[in-house]
């Protein structure tokens, strides 16, 4: 009878590592999606241009920063300046994609997000077309009330080489 307890324990200690796993991946893949869907809509935001779906994963209190330098500080904000961008006469005509290369979580509610992108027919204010960018992306995401948000966002563009 000993043996036959023991070895239940046993089982029992081996089988549970391996649910606790399959819930844990199971949720990971749940984050994973989420997280892709916010940066899908971002990049479907800025084809569209419509800012309000570009900003939608992000955090009211977000800060953003683009490769000019330009920082906006909340959502709204952020809101503002993209529906100024997305008015501009070009803002059609120009040409945005975008990979996330990896998703790094830091602790289960917070994931670092690298992207890569590549711009075609941006131009200046004063109309001039600006050479092709390619760039990357880092954004700080946190998971609050099961809903993950952007809250920080830093692009940068790459050295010419």
């Amino acid at each position: 009878m000993r043996k036959v307890l023991w070895s239940i324990i046993l089982v029992v200690l081996m089988i549970c590592p391996i649910a606790a796993t399959e819930v844990s991946l199971e949720i990971r893949e749940k984050d994973e999606k989420a997280i892709k869907q916010i940066v899908e809509n971002w990049i479907v935001g800025w084809e569209s241009c419509d800012s309000q779906l570009a900003i939608e994963g992000f955090a009211e209190d977000a800060d953003w920063m683009n490769a000019f330098g330009i920082k906006k500080n909340g959502r709204e904000e952020l809101k503002e300046f993209l529906d100024w961008v997305f008015s501009l006469q070009n803002a059609k005509e120009r040409k945005n994609s975008e990979t996330i290369t990896l998703i790094r979580f830091i602790r289960p509610d917070v994931a670092l997000v690298y992207a890569d992108f590549h711009v075609e027919k941006q131009r200046y204010l004063n109309g001039e077309e600006m050479a092709d960018r390619i760039g990357h992306d880092i954004r700080v995401m946190v998971k609050e009330n099961d809903k993950w948000k952007i809250t920080s966002m830093f692009i940068m563009d790459e050295k010419s080489r």
